[in-house]
């Protein structure tokens, strides 16, 4: 699962809307196509689009939910990397 692309549909929830979060990030333009290629690996659905906006599905509560624990473990990577740096 590319990380990347998850951190694109949590900005999705967290915006509102696909127009939204493309606008607050940084690759405005690869938004939508990383969130469509995440669904096309495992055939899921993880946001509702609509004319409306853009509403998280079932799976996407699931991958969205997961969030804190991959914050936890990247930031756990990030320390023992750096305290690895200052070892001999």
């Amino acid at each position: 699962m590319d990380l990347n692309a998850t951190r694109h549909v949590v900005s999705v929830v967290q915006a509102g809307s696909l127009s939204a979060a493309a606008t607050r990030s940084e690759s405005r333009f690869n938004t939508e196509p990383r969130i469509q290629e995440l669904e096309r690996q495992p055939r899921v659905q993880l946001l509702e689009r609509s004319a409306r906006g853009t509403e998280i599905d079932r799976c996407g509560a699931r991958l969205y939910g997961a969030r804190p624990a991959w914050d936890r473990t990247l930031l756990e990577a990030e320390q023992a990397v750096v305290s690895d740096l200052g070892a001999p």
